[in-house]
């Protein structure tokens, strides 16, 4: 089991809710966390890993997670989570649009937290007998993952699909 710090290293005469989004959604994921693996702590000396969970960053912002405390003690246990899309990753982490020119062992394309709400959409829970294996916005030209899913047969005469 790893002990796992989530911060953020925005300051505290800046913390608007625009700036602590992406901590809040990681701390909220982490309270549902079904496996049980992993443990909160705010403890550095504790924890294993130091998770910075950032949505802005470049400039001034990663100079924050760069120059803080926890940072300089533990290097080797600090990760950054960064959902901005433009960005040089200078820690190891988790970068949701990290350009392929900095790919590195030490960090992996990840995932946005935050769920776009949308108006028109109702969500609907999960029946055993849902007509359609995935869906997705977008075009099949720009994501070749798309293309082989649209490919997939359908299961049963039931189901559709439709390209636009």
């Amino acid at each position: 089991m790893a002990h796992v710090v989530l911060l953020s290293a925005t300051p505290a005469d800046d913390q608007t809710p625009d700036h602590l989004a992406p901590l809040h959604d990681m701390q909220k994921r982490a309270a549902c966390d079904r496996r049980g693996v992993h443990r909160l702590t705010s403890s550095p000396e504790e924890a294993d890993v130091i998770l910075f969970v950032e949505s802005y960053g470049a400039g001034w912002h990663f100079e924050r997670v760069r120059r803080h405390p926890f940072t300089r003690r533990y290097r080797k246990k600090c990760f950054l989570f960064c959902s901005n899309p433009y960005v040089i990753p200078f820690l190891p982490g988790i970068y949701t649009a990290r350009d392929q020119k900095w790919s590195s062992r030490r960090t992996i394309s990840g995932f946005h937290l935050g769920a776009a709400e949308n108006e028109f959409a109702t969500f609907i829970p999960p029946v055993a007998d849902l007509p359609y294996l995935y869906s997705f916005v977008g075009s099949m030209e720009n994501a070749t993952v798309r293309a082989v899913l649209f490919r997939i047969p359908p299961r049963s005469s039931r189901a559709s699909c439709s390209a636009r």
